[in-house]
């Protein structure tokens, strides 16, 4: 007999045709024999089979690298889970690659590390990273890069973070234009002391004595107390810029 019948496979050691075959060898319903290598199918080591797919509890994952049904993708190569199949990019749309205690997963959302630590998703390496790409700030609220920040917050370049407030120390505005921290604000716009933001109208109340009065410097887009001299030197009231004349 030159192939065992259904349901049976080809014992290399008695040569023998047998119901299930013995480690470390895998029963293929392909060829009918007992390999120690499965071809176009994955290796089950649940039940020794070569199958289509990987569906067993302890192997639920099929290993492209190594035609094996696994408990977990390998990290050589960079692979994770997507729909029981280990990928190099993740193919589910939105999903991003994620290694934490849950295991290397295609997740819809980047896990929180700890309760102040996220990760997020970056479309530019399809990957789960701590911190994002250039020109990608992470967004908290969606634990994504996004080449925006969302409305009410701006990205500053030194962590690549989306943040409320951009640091007074270092001389940084929010600007609503651009989204962005920035030392110089967009034209029409002046840095706010009060607000650390980019505003188009700075603060003060020429009505009210014991406030702090400040007028728009086109020179240095900042809200300044006073106005330069000889240029610009001039607080207007009604638009709260340094104008060169009344």
């Amino acid at each position: 007999m030159s192939v065992c019948p259904n349901n049976y496979y080809a014992e290399p050691v008695y040569r023998t045709c047998s119901l299930t075959c013995d480690p470390p060898y895998f029963a293929d319903p392909a060829t009918h024999e007992c390999v120690l290598h499965c071809v176009d199918s994955f290796a089950d080591p649940d039940n020794n089979r070569c199958v289509d797919q990987c569906l067993s509890v302890l192997y639920p994952n099929a290993d492209n690298s190594t035609n094996e049904c696994v408990l977990e993708c390998p990290d050589e190569p960079d692979y994770y889970a997507d729909d029981h199949v280990c990928v190099f990019y993740c193919t589910t749309p939105a999903y991003y690659a994620s290694a934490s205690a849950d295991g290397r997963l295609c997740v819809e959302r980047c896990p929180n590390l700890t309760s102040s630590y996220n990760t997020y998703g970056d479309p530019l390496t399809g990957r789960c990273r701590e911190t994002c790409s250039l020109g990608y700030y992470a967004n908290n609220n969606t634990n994504l890069c996004v080449d925006e920040c969302p409305s009410g917050s701006f990205g500053y370049n030194e962590t690549r973070q989306c943040v409320a407030l951009c640091p007074a120390e270092e001389g940084l505005y929010g600007d609503p234009f651009t989204h962005l921290c920035a030392y110089t604000c967009s034209e029409g716009y002046f840095g706010s002391q009060i607000s650390q933001e980019c505003v188009e109208t700075c603060d003060g109340d020429p009505l009210d004595l014991t406030d702090v009065d400040y007028w728009g410097d086109a020179l240095t887009t900042l809200c300044v107390e006073r106005c330069p001299v000889k240029t610009y030197s001039y607080g207007e009231n009604v638009t709260r810029t340094c104008v060169a004349s009344c």
